[in-house]
Formats: C-alpha cells, structure tokens, sequence
C-alpha cells in the first residue's frame, strides 16, 4: 500500500478519534455535577415544557432510556410512580371514586375530547393501551349498563336514590345537552322544568 493510500485512511480515522475525545471530554454525568437533563419548568402544567404534554406526544416510551423499562427509575432518574398511578400519567387514586377521581376532572374540565390524546379518538386503548370501554359504556364515563333497563348500573335507579342534580353537570341545567352534547330528551319525555322526570 502506498504512502498516499495510507494517508487517505489514516486521516479520517484520525479526525473521528479527534471529534470524539472532544465530545466526551465535555460531556460529563449529570449526577456527577447536579444537572438536570429536564428544564426548570419540566414540573409545571402551565409551563411550554411541561412532562406531561410531551409524554403525551411521544408516548412514555421516550423516557426509558432513563426512567427504566418499568419506569421505576435507575438511581439517578426518579421512579415514576413517586407522582404517578403508573406511566400513563395519572396521579394516584386516579381511577378510585375519591380524589383526584378522573371523572371529576372530565366534569371540571367539561370537556372529554383531551382523554383522546392518549386513550386514542375511539377512546378504545391508543398509545396509552387503555381502553375507556374496560369499565364504561364508552367515553361518555358512565358505566357498562347505563342505558339498560335490567342492569344495577341502570340510570334511572342512581336518579330515583339520588335526584337528578348530578346529570345536570354534563347534560347541562336544562338537561338538553350541555357540555356532553347529549340530551336526556332523546329518550326522555319531560316539561323544561324538570316536573314528571
């Protein structure tokens, strides 16, 4: 081999070896000198760099390398379910008919469609591989049986214990829809009033 092909292979060799001893010359671990590989606002839900928007576009996955498989952290990344009912997000008690109850946050935020981000717009599983329909009669948050006559989980026997103030949350004062967008007169027959329901 000549000394011309020789300085052909040997340089770029050579200059790869260069950039990288320079790359990690200056990179160092961030548990080492107490950086944080997160902004400063990562915690903060108003904040354009909130976890948990990006979580939500580009699923928990994008956070194993450091949070670990099961996202119970590696020593130098916490463990997710510190704050979290597991790596979909939600806090603890989440699914739990106490607080911070998800359908109270539905019925706060009067508005189911951002549960879609995750749970996909069929509300059937998405990213987040949890389907709605696994304990209600879909994304409305009422529960397998609702509609059915012959269920426990009837509605009209939770309106006969407990009245009607309730439906008025999500199918509005009125109860022509509200925020739900469905009107309890697309079965029932009753005066505006609410008399006779």
């Amino acid at each position: 081999m000549g000394p011309l092909k020789q300085l052909t292979i040997v340089f770029p060799l050579a200059a790869v070896a260069i950039v990288l001893a320079a790359c990690s010359a200056d990179r160092q671990d961030p548990a080492d000198n107490g950086l944080l590989a997160h902004p400063d606002t990562w915690m903060e839900e108003e904040s354009a760099d909130f976890h948990g928007a990006l979580v939500a576009e580009n699923t928990p996955q994008s956070c194993t390398s450091c949070h670990g498989e099961q996202f119970e952290g590696d020593g130098r990344a916490p463990d997710c379910y510190q704050c979290h009912n597991g790596p979909g997000g939600h806090p603890e008690g989440w699914v739990s008919p106490l607080e911070p109850f998800h359908g109270q946050a539905v019925e706060e935020a009067q508005d189911i469609t951002h549960c879609s981000t995750c749970h996909g717009v069929d509300y059937r599983g998405g990213w987040a591989a949890v389907s709605c329909y696994e304990c209600h009669n879909g994304p409305s948050g009422h529960p397998v049986g609702w509609l059915t006559p012959s269920s426990p989980a009837f509605h009209g026997h939770e309106v006969a214990d407990d009245g009607d103030a309730q439906c008025a949350a999500c199918h509005g004062a009125d109860f022509l829809g509200g925020w739900s967008g469905v009107s309890c007169t697309t079965c029932h027959d009753y005066p505006p009033d609410g008399a006779g329901r």
